[in-house]
């Protein structure tokens, strides 16, 4: 299988998410994300809450034990 990234080693912290998703606090720090942010009126609270809100959807609902009568 190729990667579909030109770099096929680590070369260093800048190229270290080439081999995984990138953390969240190193995307929001990102100066286009930004200004991507700032455009649209969002903060990294927005962008934090909305993924936490995502995570709860997507959380599996705790099984109920079943009650013997």
């Amino acid at each position: 299988m190729s990667h579909p990234f030109a770099a096929t080693e680590r070369t260093g912290p800048a190229t270290a998410w080439i081999y995984g998703e990138p953390a969240i606090d190193d995307l929001l720090q990102d100066p286009v994300v930004q200004s991507v942010l700032r455009r649209d009126g969002l903060s990294e609270d927005d962008v934090r809450s909305a993924i936490g809100r995502g995570r709860a959807r997507l959380r599996p609902l705790p099984r109920r034990e079943s009650r013997a009568a």
